[in-house]
Order: C-alpha cells, then structure tokens, then sequence
C-alpha cells in the first residue's frame, strides 16, 4: 500500500473510532452530577440515572437512583405479532418535511449552540418552534404565514391578525381594525397608534423575556426568563432560587418554548387580501404621553 493512500486510511479509522466512541457513555464516577436518563458504564454494566442525581457516592448497583439498561428491557412487553406485508420502497419520499415556520424558511439560525433562534433585520431576534408559532421579546408568541415576498400575516393573541414585513415594520395592518397601525415598544409595554382617530391602544405585557443566557446550577431566575441547556431554549414558570436541578428534569419549573408551543392551537380566518401599501402613514409625532421608542431584542 502506498504511503499516501496509507495514512488516509489510517485517518479515516481514527475518525470513525473517534465518532464511535463519542456515542459510549462515561465511566461513572463517585460523587459527580448526573441529569435524569444520562447513562453510565460501571462493572461493565451500562446504568441510566432515573433521576437527577448531585454529588452521590453511591454507585449504581448499589442506588435505586439508577437501573441497568437489561433491568429496564427485562421489564418490557414484548410487543404483538409483527406484521408479514413487506411495504412498497419504489415510492419512498426524497423531500425531508420542513417543521419551520414561514418567517425562519430561508434564514440561517444565529448560533447552532442556541437552537433555532433566529435573526431578522427588520423584526429582531425570535425562537422558532412549532407548527408555525415563533416567540419575540417584544410581541410573545406569535402565528405567523407567509403572504408575498418578505411579507407576512401573524396571529397576536390580543391584536388578532396583522401583516407586515420588511421596509413596513414597525407599521402593521390590522385586520381587526381595518387599517395602519404604528408599534410602540417601550419597556415592555407594547402600544399601537391608531391612525383614524390619533390614539394609542395598549395591550398587555406579553409573558416575554429579552435575556437569554445558558443554565447554571445554583443561579437565580425570575417568572419567564429563558435559559439556554443542552441546545434548548427553556423558559422559567417561577421564581427559581440556588435550584441544582437542569431544566430538562424540573418540569414544575421549567417548561421549553416547543412544549409551550405545542400545546397551542392553528388560529383560523387568516385574511387573503394584501394590503394597499403605496400611501403608509407618516410616524406619529411624540406627544409627550410617551417617547416613539421600538425595540428589538439584542444580540
């Protein structure tokens, strides 16, 4: 074998060993941290925390904390008869189906390590979950469907559906209202102006936080705060003091923006028309009732 065409192979085994031995568990050892369902080898044997578990000196042959992955198999069902219909693979699907929202189609996300948290010049920072729901700091949760080119209709919980997009917000059209709306933002209170009789409509504060930053244990966390763990986003259901717990095994305290999103329901009636945007209104002069402020989450 030739040199060259040696040390290729020599380097694609490394590779493929390495790859391999990244999806082995770790070693157990006495008194580090494990997080519910994180597995370890011990005695040979390959155990699976059944809780979150801090500071133990207990191994795992000798804790109900843990249980051998043949206990747990030895435990299960064995399952019906199979069925004996060999399917038709002529006709397998070549597209991969698309769980992203209209607003995320096409964009990349801002870092692979936040998850599918996105950034739009024009809108600002948002977490894309499922089913067509994204998550803003400033609007909540929002239902958004694409309408044309860089434009869009949202479902807001008070406003109903609106359409905007790019080189229009933070101008938004109202359906409900029937006409142009101006979007003041301001320390997260949220206000639209209505142009046809120069007022200001004030809408709740929407259960929405701009800080995000990762998980630490022991750290404190205020009502809807977001954090950062393993890749998702989790958001706080209450005030959290010195917790040791992660939020993947604390759901009286946490709950992810996908299971948030989850349990929401498709609004219907989205409109079809496409607003006349050749005459948008001026930007509403400060009245001294509030500054013209709008605010993006930062980055």
């Amino acid at each position: 074998m030739k040199p060259k065409k040696m040390l290729s192979t020599i380097l694609l085994l490394s590779f493929g060993a390495a790859c391999l031995l990244a999806d082995i568990p770790g070693t157990w050892s006495s008194g580090s941290n494990y997080n519910s369902g994180e597995l370890v080898i011990y005695s040979g044997t390959t155990y699976q925390a059944q809780q979150a578990i801090i500071g133990s000196t207990a191994a795992p042959d000798a804790s109900s904390a843990w249980s051998s992955l043949d206990t747990i198999a030895g435990e299960k069902e064995s399952p019906n008869e199979k069925p004996t219909d060999t399917p038709d693979s002529s006709n397998i699907p070549s597209a991969l189906p698309d769980s992203s929202s209209d607003l995320a189609d096409g964009e990349e996300r801002i870092n692979d390590n936040l998850g599918d948290w996105y950034y739009i010049s024009w809108f600002g920072k948002f977490y894309d979950a499922t089913g067509g729901w994204v998550y803003n700091g400033t609007h909540g949760w929002l239902y958004v469907s694409s309408s044309s080119a860089g434009n869009f209709w949202f479902w807001d919980d008070e406003l109903g559906w609106f359409w905007t997009g790019l080189n229009k917000y933070p101008y938004v059209y109202s359906s409900t209202h029937a006409q142009w709306l101006y979007l003041n933002s301001e320390n997260g209170q949220r206000k639209f102006f209505l142009y046809s009789d120069s007022s200001w409509l004030n809408l709740s504060s929407p259960d929405a936080s701009d800080l995000l930053r990762a998980w630490s244990p022991g750290s404190n966390y205020q009502p809807v705060e977001l954090v950062i763990h393993n890749g998702k986003t989790y958001q706080a259901l209450q005030s959290i003091s010195n917790s040791q717990t992660s939020p993947d095994s604390d759901s009286s305290g946490w709950t992810s923006l996908d299971q948030i999103a989850s349990s929401k329901s498709n609004p219907a009636g989205q409109p079809s028309i496409i607003p006349n945007t050749s005459s948008l209104p001026s930007s509403p002069e400060s009245n001294g009732n509030s500054t013209i402020v709008t605010r993006f989450l930062g980055i």
